[in-house]
């Protein structure tokens, strides 16, 4: 494989609406063997520190099988530190999908250095029936050590509304999501919390905010 065919936009699209390494990496042969921790049975009302520290080029990721009757996820998510790798851009995501293994439809929140370049920038990605959506470049930009809110919610008619920093988006799905992932790559990203539950009236009202939390000593 040629690697010169592959510029770090293509590859970031591909690790972006398939969140696995598989669909992540060009490089099969050279690359390391990705981590991954998997909680395969329905869950409630769960709360996880993840701190997915992966060398330049390589690739971790945390997954949950089996949401259940869950439907409400939030992640503090904290970047510090990027690594250079000039085929592999530093990027975090959060992926529901609508089955843990070769899933069909993705929907994405990606925190990445696109082009390499601080402060991080962020967008919704996915695919649907396995095609790439049209991504939804956001305003908020992250900074190294800043800690930010994303938040999930869906009710019964697929409904999703995602708050990434002090932005709302509201998507129809069309599908339920069955499975979570997270992901990070070249870079040292934490989650602190991953939250995982059901909503409450509250937490899923459309009124509801979440905003940059703050940067961390």
């Amino acid at each position: 494989m040629n690697d010169a065919q592959y510029s770090p936009s293509r590859l970031l699209r591909l690790f972006a609406i398939a969140a696995t390494a598989a669909f992540f990496t060009v490089r099969v042969a050279a690359q390391e063997r990705p981590t991954t921790t998997s909680q395969s049975h329905p869950a409630t009302d769960q709360n996880f520190y993840l701190d997915l520290d992966t060398a330049a080029g390589s690739f971790s990721q945390w997954r949950m099988d089996d949401l259940g009757m869950n439907n409400f996820v939030v992640a503090e998510v904290q970047c510090p530190g990027i690594r250079k790798e000039s085929n592999y851009v530093p990027a975090f995501g959060l992926h529901l999908q609508d089955a843990p293994d070769h899933p069909k439809n993705v929907i994405s929140v990606q925190v990445a250095a696109y082009d390499h370049k601080l402060p991080m920038r962020m967008k919704i990605v996915g695919r649907l029936q396995g095609q790439p959506i049209e991504p939804i470049e956001l305003r908020t930009v992250v900074k190294l050590n800043e800690r930010i809110s994303v938040r999930l919610s869906w009710d019964v008619s697929n409904s999703l509304k995602i708050c990434a920093g002090s932005e709302i988006r509201l998507v129809r799905l069309g599908w339920q999501p069955r499975s979570l992932v997270v992901t990070g790559s070249t870079g040292q990203f934490k989650v602190n919390p991953l939250v995982i539950r059901i909503a409450n009236d509250s937490s899923a009202s459309a009124s509801s905010t979440c905003a940059v939390v703050g940067n961390q000593p």
